[in-house]
């Protein structure tokens, strides 16, 4: 278990001290109370397992999928990914829309064909 104090909590979840400080007390997050300076000799930790995934992650400076594209089935993930793939290698050729699009229907089957409207 890793143990947080009120200062890093109230960093990874964006909020006041007072609120992390708050929340410990309505057992919104799991905390107890070490030995150190100040406060009558003992200072507030926080359980960093007991906080959100998001929170979870900045702490240990993980990136999550933005939520937005949870909301898109596999399939429509998979053709986002084609698509970004198309406009990807279309920046990396250097060609004119016109010959990219010459190529790339040269080199694919019929059905995955684009348009220079399509690539823009």
């Amino acid at each position: 278990m890793t143990w947080l104090s009120v200062k890093e909590a109230a960093q990874v979840l964006h909020i006041g001290e007072r609120a992390v400080r708050t929340a410990a007390q309505q057992n919104r997050y799991q905390s107890r109370y070490v030995r150190g300076e100040g406060r009558g000799g003992k200072q507030l930790r926080i359980a960093l397992e007991s906080l959100p995934e998001k929170a979870q992650a900045l702490y240990r400076g993980e990136e999550l999928p933005h939520e937005d594209i949870l909301q898109y089935t596999g399939k429509q993930r998979e053709e986002a990914d084609a698509k970004a793939w198309i406009v990807e290698q279309y920046h990396q050729s250097g060609l004119s829309p016109a010959v990219f699009v010459s190529w790339f229907n040269a080199s694919n089957p019929p059905e995955d064909a684009i348009s220079e409207s399509k690539l823009f």
